[in-house]
């Protein structure tokens, strides 16, 4: 059974494509996306977005342009750039409790938050959503590869480029309501620790 350590980085959640699906086809040209209907056939001039793996490697979330995407574990941005088919990404580097390095990935955004080398906590804002690279609309893309400590993939012949489902390593909670949750434990941690240093202090001088 697989730790989960993910937390839903955008509000509401709403999948509309999942891992190994085998949805959308891009003009020849590169240029334009379209959805198949009930999994069926490119129409002439597409061919499958997929073509170089064996589906879909990560997992479409529906979401409005502009729209606040945010950190879905803590770790370090070790990945910003941008590509044609995926437009503008940012990756995260971070050590699961299962002891494995993961990198979550994030695509499409419109613009970004965050620089390489930042390093980020659970619920941090990383950008904001569009509808960048090969995509028939507004959404994020987001994925999880297994890495190694120097952030090298691993299984990068899997059919996915190393990619693996990350919804079962996902909470059903919303990353920004975590991040809240963990202030206030911080704040509290904190008080905690002035009081014992007030008490200590008063001690020492009875």
């Amino acid at each position: 059974m697989n730790e989960k350590f993910l937390f839903q980085p955008l509000f509401p959640w709403i999948p509309t494509q999942f891992f190994g699906d085998d949805k959308a086809c891009v003009s020849t040209d590169g240029k334009t996306v379209v959805t198949k209907e009930n999994h069926g056939i490119c129409p002439v001039g597409y061919k499958s977005l997929y073509s170089m793996m064996l589906g879909h490697n990560g997992i479409d979330i529906n979401a409005y342009r502009w729209q606040p995407v945010y950190a879905a574990q803590s770790g370090r941005v070790d990945e910003v750039c941008t590509e044609v088919a995926r437009g503008l990404g940012v990756g995260i580097r971070t050590l699961a409790p299962n002891g494995k390095w993961y990198r979550h990935r994030y695509w499409h955004f419109i613009a970004l938050d965050v620089h390489n080398g930042d390093e980020l906590k659970t619920g941090d804002l990383l950008g904001y959503a569009d509808s960048t690279g090969y995509s028939s609309g507004d959404h994020l893309h987001f994925e999880l590869k297994e890495v190694d400590f120097y952030g090298r993939v691993l299984n990068q012949d899997n059919g996915y480029f190393g990619a693996v489902d990350p919804l079962p390593f996902m909470e059903e909670k919303f990353a920004l309501d975590i991040k809240g949750i963990q202030s206030k434990i911080d704040l509290i941690r904190e008080k905690l620790a002035i009081l014992s240093d007030a008490i200590a202090d008063w001690l020492r001088k009875r």
